[in-house]
């Protein structure tokens, strides 16, 4: 019965961007990621997420998922193509610094993203 219980104890969550698209965690909210059909397309820390009709745009804290640990002082940015996204990495743009992203979303013609799924930059983390 306490093993059955127990299971109770993970906290998760799953929220839609667009389509088969969702920002989810299991067990850890400093593993926020951005995925597609339950596969992760963004490591975590994912902290906001925009899109339009072509793009999804995400903002990530680099996290120490070995110690649970979001780097707040680093922010890189994501690009995913929806019309090209694979999981060989195809269609994402990964790891940009704020004059990359700009520079790239120029090139690509992304236009404005609204980041509308924001979520605590500094997550609250429990005590293992």
């Amino acid at each position: 019965m306490t093993l059955m219980t127990s299971c109770g104890l993970f906290e998760s969550t799953s929220d839609t961007i667009v389509g088969k698209f969702t920002v989810s965690f299991v067990d850890d909210i400093t593993w926020r990621s951005v995925c597609l059909d339950n596969g992760i397309l963004v490591e975590p820390y994912v902290f906001a997420v925009g899109h339009n009709e072509k793009f999804i745009v995400a903002k990530q804290h680099p996290c120490a998922r070995t110690e649970f640990k979001v780097n707040t002082s680093v922010t890189k940015y994501f690009i995913i193509d929806m019309s090209k996204v694979d999981f060989r990495g195809n269609g994402i743009y990964p790891s940009l610094n704020k004059h990359q992203f700009d520079s790239l979303s120029t090139s690509l013609n992304i236009g404005t993203i609204t980041f509308d799924m924001n979520y605590p930059e500094q997550p609250h983390v429990f005590a293992r």
